[in-house]
């Protein structure tokens, strides 16, 4: 079943020029976004165009001096984008799948579209005839351009999706990776006891992050696996070349592999009165990079949105 969009916000915020940094840390949190319980996913085609999504089937969008916002007519909060180009954006939570074509929403439920896929949490594709969304209980579906097929793929619930392409793309979930070679999934053993996050650049080029001080790195003909010198540990990945791969997760942890080496460039205080989680990362170039979470304090879950700011 398919719904056009909702309702329109038509508002302007504060943009995010300013914020707080931390002077240790090149990372800036970003204020004046609309007041939200939580942000689900981020995902940025430069500084001035760059897509939020919060509580209440909100879609964030700044231009790079104001925010406005969308409803999305569903009760479900978008937890992963993918996009193709600017007018062709998906976005997948709950049991729902949006797509964006630069200025119409569609809306597909997918109880209705197809039974059995729900819980969508990460959405990835080689084109737009090459769509592979996951979620909960085990599944794996994938889009060809005209129908969505179920496969049963990794755990119980699946967190996160990669490939390099149509032949080439892993499911990471609780206890369980899985890996589609153009035919099939198969489980694989990367090396870690379990996987929440997964990133790559080419068939011999692919990570997982177990969410601990644990990374795997896949070679082409073996996994190995690194143990990172962290306070946290990431359990998501995103970047843009093999020299320039971010992960976010526990803590407030954000780290970068150069190629060489992987550093922390943020994460929370031991003994701070808070506990600050990131769970979303993405960026447009190396300089323009964004991450989403939440901090746990006294004023309750505060949303987090903070942006690369190398100076």
């Amino acid at each position: 079943m398919v719904r056009s969009l909702g309702v329109v916000l038509a508002f302007t915020l504060l943009a995010c020029g300013g914020g707080s940094k931390d002077e240790e840390s090149p990372w800036i949190a970003v204020e004046g976004l609309p007041e939200a319980y939580l942000y689900g996913a981020v995902w940025s085609f430069g500084p001035e165009d760059v897509w939020l999504t919060a509580d209440g089937a909100r879609v964030l969008h700044f231009d790079g001096s104001e925010w406005t916002e969308i409803v999305l007519e569903t009760n479900d909060t978008m937890s992963g984008i993918w996009a193709f180009a600017r007018d062709d954006m998906w976005m997948v939570g709950g049991d729902t799948l949006a797509r964006y074509d630069g200025s119409t929403w569609t809306i597909t439920d997918f109880t209705q579209e197809s039974p059995g896929i729900e819980g969508l949490t990460s959405i990835w594709g080689s084109a737009p005839d090459d769509v592979w969304v996951v979620g909960t209980q085990s599944t794996a579906a994938h889009w060809n351009g005209s129908v969505w097929q179920r496969y049963i793929a990794a755990g119980t619930e699946n967190t996160a999706v990669w490939g390099s392409g149509p032949s080439d793309v892993y499911v990471v979930g609780i206890f369980d990776v899985a890996h589609w070679n153009g035919n099939s999934f198969e489980e694989v053993d990367v090396g870690i006891h379990s996987a929440e996050g997964v990133w790559g650049f080419a068939e011999d080029d692919v990570w997982a992050v177990d969410g601990n001080e644990e990374v795997a790195h896949f070679d082409g003909l073996a996994w190995t696996t690194t143990e990172l010198d962290v306070f946290g540990g990431p359990s998501t990945l995103w970047g843009l070349a093999p020299d320039d791969l971010w992960g976010v997760g526990s803590f407030g942890s954000i780290v970068h592999y150069d190629g060489q080496r992987w550093r922390e460039l943020a994460a929370q205080e031991i003994g701070s009165p808070f506990l600050r989680s990131f769970h979303g990362i993405h960026g447009s170039s190396r300089s323009d990079v964004w991450a989403v979470g939440s901090q746990a304090g006294e004023d309750g879950l505060t949303p987090l949105l903070w942006r690369y700011d190398p100076g």
